[in-house]
């Protein structure tokens, strides 16, 4: 995709011919071959004659056109607060090894081909590809979508009973993305459950609060259970 140039020596009086890869010729001193391929590899030669008809040895230049490398980037587009999501540069052409250019780098673990994103809130992570070549590939970005987690807690009415006695479970939940779903260690599937603990001392129960995003929070909640005399 750069501008090849190339030159010969001068010499007054005298015509240039060129020729070389791809079918290429040029009568012009210093051609250049704008936004050249892969295709213009190879050895270019260059020969001048004079006024008088005398024409030169053969010149010669040898030429490397490297693919410039393109990269896309994948991941997981939504997580969870707290979470992670691995992102991965795949790299299409160019000269291996590659150099890796991430921005921002900070929640990043590397500056490899795949690192671990852990942002704290929406993220657009770019990055940008240097081969062995030298040749630099355009920027690609990726953004990863951070959504909330519920808030949620627990509560137990008596909190204090006696061994054979009932108590019920309660929770207060909340969400930017409803409906929720509840599931309580007991089993229970909803915001409350009765239960009748199975031994005297502290039980301590458990909900777990779903999103529609699929984000997850906890609450527990514990019950004494004191012995019947």
């Amino acid at each position: 995709g750069q501008t090849l140039s190339l030159t010969a020596g001068s010499d007054i009086g005298t015509t240039y011919s060129w020729s070389g890869p791809n079918g290429f010729t040029s009568a012009s001193q210093n051609p250049t071959i704008g936004g050249a391929s892969t295709l213009a590899s190879g050895t270019y030669s260059v020969t001048t004659t004079s006024a008088a008809g005398c024409t030169s040895a053969v010149g010669t230049t040898p030429v490397t056109v490297s693919a410039t490398p393109t990269v896309t980037v994948s991941g997981n587009a939504t997580i969870c607060n707290g979470s992670s999501t691995t992102l991965t540069a795949n790299v299409s052409s160019g000269t291996f090894p590659y150099f890796y250019t991430w921005s921002p780098s900070s929640s990043l673990s590397c500056s490899c081909s795949n690192p671990t994103a852990t942002p704290t809130n929406t993220t657009t992570y770019s990055v940008s590809i240097n081969d062995n070549a030298g040749c630099v590939s355009s920027t690609a970005t990726f953004t990863v979508t951070l959504n909330s987690l519920p808030t949620v807690s627990a509560s137990a009415s008596p909190v204090t009973i006696c061994f054979g006695q009932s108590t019920t479970l309660s929770s207060t939940a909340s969400t930017t993305a409803p409906p929720l779903s509840y599931l309580w260690s007991t089993g229970g599937t909803t915001f409350s459950d009765v239960v009748t603990p199975a031994s005297t001392g502290n039980s301590t129960y458990t909900i777990t609060v779903t999103d529609a995003n699929s984000c997850t929070a906890a609450a527990t909640t514990t019950v004494t259970v004191n012995g019947v005399p």
